[in-house]
């Protein structure tokens, strides 16, 4: 009896000290998937977690990267004019943009947009319509509006193409808030320094060329321009739109 006493108090103690290994091991299995306690896993970092529907959401506290703004050209003019129930009688030619309005007088570089809005295809309006430019060119100038002076006139490029093309073709939409006008050609153009020849005056970029249905014969003809104020101040060439 004694020996069977002894058995007993022997099976209780196992039965005790694995009852014992198994409260301290099970805790810690559940902090790897590994059954092993991750003792190099930052506690203060956020984990990614699923959301409700099963997909991963970033963690809270990370920093997102700023969106991107388009930024809005600081000189602006010719894409759009007012609507007041009727179309514009001039369809305009140029148009320009610049990220800013103030350059170096050896720098003044803007961007130029040029082209020829017509109806139909370029044949018809050529045949019936009188549009025939063989040829053109974008030139510019200083213009003294006090004395009624031209001076330091530049070519800025000559084109052997006809403007009445589908390649330099002007489209235009007409709504109640005015009629926006979309080029298909643009380049950059430096304007020479010697055109700010003064310490304010205008700026003159104008477009034209031959019109040989027009006028019978090769004659030259100012198909549109446009006008920018200029002003000399602390060494830099400040332009803003005319009117």
């Amino acid at each position: 009896m004694k020996n069977v006493k002894s058995l007993k108090n022997l099976i209780c103690f196992v039965i005790f000290i694995m009852l014992a290994l198994l409260m301290f091991f099970v805790p810690a299995c559940a902090g790897n998937d590994n059954g092993m306690f991750d003792e190099t896993k930052d506690p203060t970092v956020d984990s990614v977690q699923p959301d409700d529907d099963g997909k991963e959401t970033e963690p809270e506290n990370q920093e997102k990267e700023p969106e991107i703004q388009e930024r809005e050209p600081e000189l602006e003019f010719g894409f759009f004019y007012p609507y007041d129930g009727c179309a514009p009688k001039r369809l305009p030619a140029l148009a320009y943009t610049s990220d800013t309005k103030e350059f170096d007088p050896n720098d003044v570089t803007i961007r130029i947009y040029y082209g020829y809005a017509f109806n139909f295809s370029e044949e018809y309006a050529r045949e019936n319509y009188g549009f025939n430019c063989s040829e053109f060119k974008i030139y510019c100038f200083n213009y003294d509006m006090y004395k009624d002076v031209v001076s330091n006139y530049h070519t800025l490029k000559n084109v052997s193409e006809n403007i009445v093309s589908e390649k330099f073709r002007i489209k235009y939409k007409i709504n109640d808030e005015g009629a926006y006008f979309k080029f298909n050609c643009s380049e950059e153009f430096t304007i020479p320094a010697d055109v700010f020849c003064e310490e304010r005056g205008q700026l003159y970029i104008g477009i034209g060329g031959v019109n040989l249905k027009k006028y019978g014969g090769p004659e030259y003809e100012v198909i549109d321009f446009k006008v920018l104020n200029y002003e000399l101040e602390d060494s830099k060439v400040k332009l803003t739109p005319y009117g």
